[in-house]
């Protein structure tokens, strides 16, 4: 992992977010009322510490070494690096903050032990998994742990580490609960549900879904980029397996990772947007689909928001399109035509900006949008390599000039530009792009949030957007 990377978001000043496919219908359990919980596996989950033996995964080696695991998750103070973020999701339930959140929304239990909370905090479907008696007493003080990610170990503990447990198919794997983080659209898809958010996946749950009354209650803001926070996680698994074509891995793995995680990101809001549109009792509009710095901002004299922004006039609030501005170039580079997802877009924004927007018609752009990526996901693992070069021309050429409308239009532009520059460092290809690596540098520090703050005060469209412009000479 290069510095380029890690310094997007490796600390939290830029993105302020907390937190973090079964083959055949399993086995079903029966719900404390005694009806089945269609979609979920009966398996039991076993707890972090069922990883934890010196022989298994707490070899005590490098971080990414294989048998070093759950060492390189638990905690690398000694060796002067982080732990895992995921390790202490649960323990910040426990601040100041979290208390306080709980209280503003009426919560009848503190954070720590309520579900709306843990559901990303520890397991995504937790308060289902609770409900049907699947979790082991300590579970949850692991935070997001080694199961969250790979499933409930009860039919697989035994069995993953034989030899012939590499001949069985993702299939197989996935019948003994075992979730696929081989695919990287399975990978970017399991970040996704709590990182951008997602429904419940049985009747009755809770989901994932940081509304915007927790936003207002205090909860961060979720601003999702998935190559970016991969590549700034610690890595607890050997970094060939992603790069090298020996065991199954693509040189062009950043840039990969970028245009999967575009897909898959936007997917999962609309996902959600869909959810939020269409329960009718639920708040409408939703304002954590808006553009969260159109009113979170200083208010500075002579500012003129509305130009800035494209909005037709004071009050106006514009849609947010983090999930949405780079989706156009990412489906360019998986050789699908952009023009529709392009005008589905466009249409969702301008039912979204109405005083009143239509529930029933966002709802319905929201998931056809949808099951159009889907379609285009499926081509997009198969590519042998990306047109790099195309990409970096596209982005240069058609997103660039857009940078001045908004932070996070300069922030997407940005991260699409770094994963670009990432894959050349990695194919040692990166001097035949000039000056592009000072560049990066200098936008970077323009689009920093200050210490203190969750919003960009200090961001000059106009400035980034020169920095950025010198691209394209």
């Amino acid at each position: 992992m290069n510095k380029c990377r890690t310094l997007i978001i490796g600390s939290a000043i830029i993105f302020g977010a907390w937190a973090v496919s079964w083959s055949q219908e399993p086995e079903l359990l029966p719900s404390p009322k005694g009806g089945p919980i269609k979609g979920e596996p009966s398996f039991r989950y076993q707890g972090a510490g069922s990883c934890a033996a010196s022989a298994c995964h707490n070899g005590q080696g490098e971080p990414g070494a294989q048998g070093s695991e759950y060492t390189t998750w638990l905690s690398q103070r000694d060796r002067g690096l982080p732990r895992d973020p995921h390790g202490k999701a649960y323990a910040t339930l426990f601040t100041k903050e979290s208390q306080f959140m709980v209280k503003a929304l009426g919560r009848k239990k503190p954070a720590h032990e309520d579900s709306l909370c843990l559901n990303c905090h520890v397991l995504t479907n937790h308060d289902r998994a609770a409900a049907t008696g699947r979790l082991p007493e300590n579970f949850v003080s692991d935070g997001v742990s080694c199961e969250s990610c790979h499933g409930p170990a009860e039919g697989w503990l035994v069995e993953h580490y034989r030899p012939e447990w590499r001949e069985k198919s993702t299939a197989q794997k996935a019948l003994l609960g075992m979730k696929d983080t081989r695919s990287l659209v399975a990978r970017a898809r399991l970040c996704a549900e709590c990182h951008v958010g997602s429904v419940a996946s049985s009747k009755g749950g809770i989901g994932q879904d940081v509304y915007h009354d927790l936003y207002a209650a205090g909860h961060p803001p979720l601003i999702f980029e998935f190559s970016a926070y991969h590549a700034s996680l610690l890595h607890h698994w050997q970094d060939a397996r992603d790069r090298d074509p020996r065991f199954g891995g693509s040189p062009d793995f950043e840039a990969r990772a970028w245009v999967v995680g575009q897909i898959v990101s936007a997917q999962s809001g609309l996902k959600l947007l869909e959810h939020r549109a269409s329960d009718p009792h639920r708040p409408w509009p939703e304002f954590a689909e808006m553009d969260c710095f159109a009113c979170h901002h200083d208010l500075k004299g002579g500012q003129d928001r509305t130009a800035s922004r494209g909005t037709k006039k004071p009050g106006d609030i514009p849609f947010r399109t983090w999930y949405y501005s780079m989706l156009p170039r990412a489906l360019e580079s998986a050789e699908a035509k952009s023009d529709a997802a392009s005008k589905s877009i466009q249409r969702l924004k301008d039912i979204m900006e109405q005083r009143a927007p239509n529930r029933k018609q966002a709802a319905a752009e929201a998931a056809g949008l949808h099951e159009h990526l889907d379609r285009v996901l499926e081509r997009v693992e198969g590519r042998e390599r990306l047109d790099l070069d195309r990409l970096y021309s596209n982005i240069r050429e058609k997103d660039v000039p857009r940078v001045k409308e908004s932070w996070d239009n300069a922030a997407q532009v940005f991260l699409g530009i770094a994963a670009l520059e990432n894959t050349w460092n990695d194919l040692k290809v990166t001097s035949t792009h000039g000056n592009l690596p000072s560049t990066i540098n200098s936008v970077r520090r323009e689009l920093r949030f200050p210490r203190g703050f969750l919003s960009p005060v200090n961001f000059d469209g106009q400035k980034t957007f020169e920095k950025l412009n010198s691209l394209r000479r």
